[in-house]
């Protein structure tokens, strides 16, 4: 891949699903939308990485820096499930998240391997009570931060399920478009690395539909939909449930 084009950062696969693609990384997120890897002009673009994400930056066989604490990756919602078009099967097909809970992301130098905790969707054009500036996002100032931006996916998560998500977490979140909203909808997969010597699908298996999703303040004025603020709330992280409640 990197003969065809040395913007390919690494290789992104969900096994048994459409997704086994190269992933770019440009000076801008705009240049991959419509282009493929080599040069053609394509309505499915390729899978593309923020390009302010820090990622495997290798120099002189030593990694320059660390890597950013959470990578975003951008893709195509494509009606024949090519790019992200298949992610919107975490929304929308019963069991489909058991299946396929693990995310594998290889850099052209390490291997590595995440899990899904959460899927949910955003108004890019939310400047609400509900606004979740996920994409810019990049690094976390603390341990406070963190749980912050982590609680908040889970407030939204559409399926619960027993994923433990701990500060220092490595993580990997998945964007697409989502038509509920029209163009200004996405639709977010996020995961955290698989920790050493941990089951990748440990916590996965017993997912439900979360009774209380906190979605979009453009969705609940569509649909009628509430979030109640006052139903129990059990948030990532150690003593953090007063952090968590002060969130809300």
């Amino acid at each position: 891949l990197l003969s065809i084009n040395s913007e390919v950062i690494g290789v992104i696969r969900i096994p048994d699903t459409p997704i086994n693609n190269p992933v770019m990384r440009a000076k801008d997120n705009s240049k991959y939308l419509d282009v493929k890897i080599n040069g053609d002009e394509s309505r499915a673009g390729e899978l593309f990485m923020d390009y302010r994400n820090v990622f495997d930056h290798v120099v002189d066989h030593k990694l320059a820096e660390p890597n950013s604490e959470n990578l975003i990756i951008y893709g195509h919602n494509m009606g024949n499930r090519e790019m992200f078009g298949c992610l919107r099967e975490y929304k929308d097909v019963d069991g489909f998240y058991e299946k396929h809970p693990v995310i594998y992301l290889n850099s052209n130098y390490e291997c590595y391997t995440y899990k899904i905790f959460s899927v949910f969707m955003l108004d890019t054009e939310d400047k609400t009570e509900t606004m979740l500036d996920c994409w810019n996002k990049l690094d976390f100032d603390d341990e406070y931060d963190f749980y912050k931006f982590v609680n908040e996916a889970k407030r939204r998560n559409i399926r619960l399920n027993d994923v433990d998500v701990k500060y220092g977490d490595p993580l990997l979140t998945l964007s697409t478009c989502n038509t509920e909203l029209g163009d200004r909808g996405r639709l977010i997969v996020m995961a955290r690395r698989v920790r050493d010597g941990e089951d990748p699908v440990e916590g996965t298996q017993n997912s439900s539909l979360n009774p209380n999703i906190k979605w979009p303040s453009f969705y609940n004025d569509i649909t009628g939909a509430k979030y109640d603020e006052k139903a129990e709330f059990i948030p990532y992280g150690p003593e953090n449930k007063g952090a968590a409640n002060d969130e809300k």
